[in-house]
């Protein structure tokens, strides 16, 4: 509830890099608004308690039902009143804060500060006390963050771990029902494999870069790597092939003398024009790619064929499908995985 200090000229850069000191009226004042809170919240927390069948089970058992009809006697209606004094005072505070917000324009609009003091405004409510609870929080985080240890570190990292365990158990459960709800859509729809081909579509730029990439890295080296391998095959396979072909062999035969050395001769020249063939054949795969392009020109065009090639065929529909429901399950297994739990293990 202090009003900002407005500097008079531009500090230094050395100033400006740090953080302004908290003013100790503010600290005082949120210090005291914290204790009327949780005075409140305790007085009414045991007031009910005390007020209820459980307690009076309890002092059954511990032998004090006078002490507790005491209470109940003398000190219910004092409780209340001081609750009632503690519900007034925050009233009248929010509305003094709501004022000087008006008046210093903290807010756009004028009604914008009970929406964005929700919680305030429902704790004022004796039926909704609990929301000053977010007030509490609120102003120990604050009072934390500016250096004063308001609340234990031990107690402040328990509160932290069950507060993360609370949000990661309704956020998996949100997320889990999110993920069935989509699978129940995609597999009761008729219309769903429009989506996953629109899907498809949207994409083909990044599917064409993604295979152009790949083949440059994984299909250039190894024809680079296995180049010379790949030329004596060749030449091996059409060598073969003019040896066992019968007509040429028969024909040859019908010279006596320069027969044989034709069919050699027939044969080296074979295996050579075959395995330069096979290197040309070979050499625009194993092009290095330019600085500009993930690939080199050709692999780039299969890249663009492949991206290019339709979905709505059968067999490639169940495949596309059977990817989308494994992706879905995969993300499910992920989620219901308690990263809590792990912690607890490692700790």
């Amino acid at each position: 509830m202090t009003a900002p200090i407005t500097p008079t000229s531009a500090p230094p850069a050395q100033e400006m890099a740090q953080p302004p000191k908290p003013q100790l009226s503010g600290v005082i004042y949120d210090v005291f608004i914290l204790l009327i809170i949780v005075l409140g919240l305790l007085l009414v927390g045991i007031d009910a308690l005390l007020m209820s069948g459980v307690g009076e089970t309890l002092a059954t058992w511990t032998q004090l039902l006078a002490s507790l009809q005491q209470y109940r006697e003398v000190w219910h209606t004092p409780i209340l009143v001081v609750e009632d004094w503690i519900t007034v005072f925050l009233i009248a505070e929010l509305l003094l804060r709501w004022l000087i917000a008006i008046v210093q324009r903290h807010y756009h609009r004028w009604f914008i500060f009970p929406f964005v003091h929700w919680y305030e405004v429902l704790g004022c409510f004796p039926a909704f006390r609990a929301f000053r609870l977010l007030r509490a929080v609120a102003i120990a985080r604050k009072l934390h963050q500016m250096g004063y240890q308001v609340i234990p570190p031990r107690l402040l990292r328990f509160a932290q771990f069950y507060y993360n365990v609370i949000l990661e158990e309704i956020s998996d459960r949100i997320v889990l029902n999110v993920i069935d709800g989509v699978e129940r859509e995609l597999k009761g729809s008729t219309t769903h494999g429009h989506l996953i081909r629109d899907l498809i579509d949207q994409h083909r730029d990044q599917l064409q870069a993604a295979l152009a990439e790949l083949l440059q890295h994984g299909l250039a080296p190894v024809l680079t790597e296995h180049q010379q391998q790949i030329r004596h095959g060749v030449g091996d396979a059409v060598q073969r092939a003019i040896a066992n072909t019968t007509d040429l062999h028969q024909l040859l035969r019908l010279m006596p003398v320069i027969g044989g050395k034709i069919e050699q001769q027939v044969q080296s020249i074979g295996r050579q024009l075959a395995e330069n063939i096979a290197l040309e054949l070979a050499r625009p795969f194993s092009l290095p790619a330019s600085p500009q392009q993930l690939a080199n020109p050709l692999l780039t065009q299969i890249a663009d064929q492949v991206a290019a090639l339709p979905i709505d065929t059968p067999k490639l529909e169940a495949l596309v499908e059977s990817l989308v429901f494994e992706s879905l399950e995969m993300l499910r297994k992920q989620v219901a995985v308690q990263q809590w739990k792990q912690q607890v293990d490692d700790a």
